[in-house]
């Protein structure tokens, strides 16, 4: 089978273009691609393929997040916040409100860390500060001993919804 070639040119109206500087006419001579051996029928077959793969590197993906996820949420449960931590959180609400906001996150925090999954403060119920357990509800207690008496607000929202469930929680002090 011979393969014959055809003629492009660097050009982007169909108009022959001359090179800088001379009289040449600049051209590249490509070979002409094989002739489709397929039907549309395997380009759809690819297609398919491709967008399988796609999915399965999504559903990895979710699953690898939701392991971080729960691995977060164990890591939260156990823990604590360090009186220089909460220093620490105390200037950077100091340091927001001299940019001019009005609110601070002091933790962000898988949904299942709450009792209810998150569903208390995706409602929003005036009880959800009671469903916080570990690293939260650390802070929600601090807040309540030190700032509460001082006026400053704490919130909880959900701020992200993987697969449409509920996904983290961000606590915020605002003042």
């Amino acid at each position: 089978m011979s393969h014959s070639t055809y003629i492009a040119f660097d050009s982007a109206s169909p108009a022959r273009t001359r090179a800088k500087g001379s009289g040449e006419v600049r051209r590249r001579v490509m070979a002409e691609p094989p002739p489709i051996q397929s039907s549309a029928r395997d380009f759809r077959d690819l297609v398919d393929a491709r967008r399988r793969e796609q999915a399965m590197l999504r559903q990895r993906a979710a699953a690898q997040a939701q392991r971080q996820r729960e691995e977060q949420a164990s890591a939260l449960l156990n823990a604590s916040v360090s009186e220089d931590e909460w220093r620490l959180v105390l200037d950077g609400a100091r340091r927001a409100a001299q940019q001019g906001r009005e609110e601070f996150a002091l933790l962000r925090f898988p949904a299942s860390l709450c009792e209810d999954g998150g569903r208390a403060v995706n409602c929003p119920d005036p009880d959800w500060p009671s469903t916080l357990r570990g690293k939260a509800a650390d802070f929600c207690r601090l807040w309540r001993a030190d700032l509460k008496p001082l006026g400053f607000r704490l919130s909880a929202r959900v701020v992200s919804f993987p697969d449409g469930l509920l996904g983290d929680i961000e606590l915020a002090l605002g003042w």
